[in-house]
């Protein structure tokens, strides 16, 4: 019986094809299923809705609506707002200049003021 014949060339083409085509296939998968995973998603998770607007879950110790902070923790919303305010200046110094919010108090109406 004559040896083996070795694989030619073309045969490690041919594994690396079949390899980067299940790597291909494998990504798309992967990409479709991230695909379903998107704000919406999210939003159902992270809120409910109450008369028609949506308002975060609380989910204490992780997630607290500022709405619910003094019955969680007795802390006055007053306090949790010089609190948050302090905290967001703290963190604006922090900031290069060309990082910082063009004008204070941007974060829109109500960022702190429990309607979320």
């Amino acid at each position: 019986m004559p040896p083996p014949t070795p694989p030619g060339p073309g045969a490690s083409r041919t594994r690396k094809g079949a390899k980067a085509s299940k790597q291909v296939a494998k990504t798309r998968k992967e990409a479709a299923k991230a695909r379903t995973r998107d704000s919406l998603q999210a939003l159902s998770k992270l809120a409910e809705l109450v008369s028609g607007q949506y308002r975060i879950v609380s989910r204490p110790p992780i997630i607290v609506p500022a709405r619910d902070l003094e019955a969680t923790y007795g802390i006055p919303r007053d306090k949790m707002e010089g609190l948050l305010r302090d905290q967001f200046r703290a963190y604006r110094a922090t900031l290069r200049d060309d990082h910082r919010p063009a004008a204070t108090g941007t974060m829109g109406s109500g960022w702190c003021t429990g309607s979320g």
